[in-house]
């Protein structure tokens, strides 16, 4: 197993959301319209994946946890190199 060392981390952006599967959509969004721009071009394959984990955890949130019955739930965004 390898291991990398990160580099110092910045917060990219923040999001809350209701906990209704509407939101997932919108979590999808967030990370789509918060990474195109300036980090990493549409159709790139980790864009793709990003979005795919979100979308999971999302989900997740909504369907899982008290975040489904009035609650809310966070999505941070972190870069860094490594």
């Amino acid at each position: 197993m390898t291991t990398r060392e990160a580099g110092e981390l910045q917060l990219l952006a923040v999001l809350t959301l209701p906990g209704v599967e509407r939101s997932v959509r919108h979590a999808r969004l967030f990370i789509r319209d918060t990474l195109v721009p300036n980090h990493l071009a549409p159709g790139d394959e980790l864009l793709d994946d990003m979005v795919l984990v979100v979308d999971e955890l999302a989900g997740n949130c909504v369907r899982h946890t008290a975040s489904g019955r009035g609650g809310r739930f966070h999505i941070a965004l972190w870069a860094g190199e490594g």
